[in-house]
């Protein structure tokens, strides 16, 4: 998974709902720990001098790291002599920090907090955040009142989640509609639900001038258009968080519950978001690692150790809810 050696799992038969629940954590293994992802550019050659003069009479794409652009370069020729070109900006060149709670508002209904706030010093501000969520949950509603766009869009990414034949995932996400230079300060969002709380990824893309729409990718020329839609996907040039999200339905196996936050301990860790050495880190690792090998259902026990920062005491907070 990603390069992240799965000691709590290898001398044990694992269900494969837990090893699915421990894939819903996989791209934020990518991400590094305390920077702005880079753009995945592999399907994009750097821009360049001479690329600015193609000679087979066809568009091509690059990517123009020194302006964070993706550039496209076409056949056609302007009245200077040059070759026309299109700029989309790459919304990674935000930096913010990102706390969140969860928290029982009535019985078997959770809200789901998140306190944004941009470095002062990132090249862009937030302007989208999203997240993914298990498209049959019916009961998920916004909770917040910010002045951004809420929307629900399907996806195609399977939901490893639960057992629902079939299911897949959406996106839920929040769009500041308005074009502003100033960062974002303690900007709350929140949803609601009954779905219990996993450690999932929360995406963050900057406000830029120039994005990759729907609209640019269909006015492209064929024989581009795919290798910008590579480069901009979904989540390809954002910074992602760990954070919780309502991920299962309250009748889900606890041991996939604990897969979910086993796996999710080991990212935190390797970004930097937990101390490894910490007490209260290890004894939780420990007793994860204990319920996986023995499949003991049951609510987390009082930590010997409290939770001492802000993150530990969120983790204990969300697992406290999922495992009880």
């Amino acid at each position: 998974m990603l390069g992240f050696p799965w000691i709590a799992l290898r001398r044990m038969p694992v269900d494969r709902r837990v090893l699915a629940a421990l894939m819903l954590l996989g791209a934020a293994a990518a991400a590094p720990a305390q920077r702005v992802a880079r753009m995945a550019v592999s399907t994009l050659p750097p821009l360049t001098p001479a690329s600015m003069e193609p000679t087979d009479g066809q568009a091509h794409a690059f990517m123009d790291f020194a302006n964070n652009q993706i550039v496209v370069v076409l056949p056609s020729v302007g009245p200077d002599g040059t070759h026309n070109t299109l700029r989309y900006d790459v919304p990674n060149q935000v930096n913010p920090t990102v706390s969140w709670s969860v928290s029982e508002s009535a019985p078997g209904r959770y809200l789901y907090s998140y306190s944004i706030s941009d470095d002062p010093l990132s090249r862009q501000r937030t302007g989208r955040v999203s997240f993914l969520v298990p498209e049959h949950d019916a009961t998920l509603v916004r909770s917040d009142s910010a002045r951004w766009t809420f929307a629900v869009e399907k996806t195609s990414v399977p939901d490893r989640s639960s057992t629902v034949s079939m299911a897949a995932m959406r996106q839920i996400s929040w769009t500041d509609p308005n074009i502003s230079p100033a960062k974002v300060v303690a900007l709350q969002l929140s949803v609601s639900s009954q779905y219990l709380p996993g450690l999932c990824v929360i995406s963050l893309e900057g406000q830029v001038p120039h994005p990759v729409t729907a609209q640019a990718l269909a006015s492209l020329p064929a024989s581009v258009a795919s290798q910008v839609q590579m480069a901009a996907g979904p989540g390809t040039g954002t910074m992602r968080k760990t954070a919780a999200c309502p991920l299962f339905r309250p009748d889900t196996q606890k041991s996939v519950i604990a897969g979910n936050y086993n796996f999710g301990l080991q990212v935190l860790v390797h970004h930097g978001e937990l101390d490894g050495n910490s007490a209260y880190v290890q004894q939780l690792s420990a007793y994860l690692r204990n319920f996986l090998q023995s499949g003991s259902p049951g609510p987390i026990p009082a930590p010997a150790f409290a939770p001492q920062t802000a993150a530990e005491q969120q983790i204990q907070q969300a697992l406290r809810i999922a495992l009880q």
